[in-house]
């Protein structure tokens, strides 16, 4: 059986900077990613795969996990109207898994997050003050997480 657990990460300003450049990024991933989908009309995560992972790896700067994520949320909202052009906000949900989010016992989570500007290693966000409430607790306000 699985669960949903709602959290509200307490990130540092660096941290947030992180975060969102990583959010940044993954976005501009499923933009471009979408606009091949949709001037090949393809609604197919397999065959939008082969067409577009390597250059999101490589442009966005994501690591292997994230970038399938990305292309998996444009042929999920792609599969629902073929016929419009797709858009996504730089501010967008980013959809993290297993494999790239992980918990540190009840009071830490690491996620996976892009490079730094200049740097090709992957950057692994470690939170020490992760805030565990009920979901209905939970309000997002702009620019928080």
């Amino acid at each position: 059986m699985k669960t949903t657990l709602q959290l509200k990460l307490l990130p540092s300003p660096e941290q947030h900077t992180i975060l969102r450049e990583t959010m940044h990024a993954f976005n501009a991933a499923c933009m471009y990613s979408a606009e091949i989908a949709y001037e090949q009309r393809l609604a197919s995560q397999c065959k939008l795969q082969r067409l577009v992972y390597y250059e999101v790896r490589n442009c966005f700067g994501l690591s292997s996990q994230l970038a399938i994520r990305a292309i998996a949320k444009v042929v999920e909202v792609y599969k629902r109207n073929k016929s419009q052009r797709i858009a996504f906000r730089p501010d967008g949900a980013l959809v993290y898994d297993e494999r790239i989010m992980s918990f540190k016992g009840l009071e830490a989570v690491s996620l996976t997050t892009s490079p730094s500007p200049g740097s090709a290693k992957l950057r692994h966000f470690s939170a020490n003050s992760c805030l565990l409430v009920p979901s209905h607790a939970l309000s997002l306000s702009p620019g928080r997480f």
